[in-house]
């Protein structure tokens, strides 16, 4: 029996995930605005660099409206503060993939937070009512079908998630 390639991916990235998650909310915290602003512009980093580029590699147009929406949620949130990102890395295939799991994946989470009430409500909240929309919507379900789907390299794979989970460890 073949494991189910978001099944495989969740597991073999989890350590990254969690270490990820830990380096920004230790205990599901920010631990300050501040700090909640520099993982604000980690992600707008990391929608450009390897989120949009992962859409367009693989040529769907509802993964590149979904970058496109979610990088204008940065902008709206982060202002002034939203400034130019380094060049974009373009890979095809099971880099894709793995990239747009950890990215949309990450809806789940947003979701979470948002729900938590952990966010001050003086916080901008753009891009999580974003994310959120996108886990609610049949998008997510409908991105983690195709993924099931596909046949490409799980390494590739594997090294894009671990590749996106690496940026937020490292905050860049």
């Amino acid at each position: 029996m073949t494991i189910p390639n978001r099944a495989y991916l969740k597991a073999a990235t989890q350590q990254a995930h969690d270490e990820a998650e830990q380096h920004w909310a230790p205990g599901n915290l920010f631990v300050d605005k501040a700090v909640y602003f520099q993982w604000l512009s980690v992600l707008m980093e990391v929608h450009h660099t390897l989120g949009q580029p992962a859409a367009h590699a693989l040529s769907c147009e509802a993964y590149i409206e979904a970058e496109a929406a979610r990088r204008a949620a940065l902008c709206e949130d982060l202002g002034d503060m939203a400034a130019g990102s380094a060049e974009s890395v373009q890979r095809g295939g099971g880099h894709a993939w793995g990239v747009l799991y950890a990215l949309n994946g990450s809806a789940i989470g947003a979701s979470v937070l948002l729900k938590s009430g952990r966010i001050p409500g003086d916080w901008p909240t753009s891009y999580l009512l974003c994310m959120q929309e996108f886990a609610r919507s049949k998008a997510l379900k409908t991105f983690f079908a195709e993924l099931d789907a596909q046949s490409f390299d799980m390494d590739d794979a594997r090294c894009g998630a671990e590749r996106v989970f690496s940026m937020f460890s490292r905050g860049q």
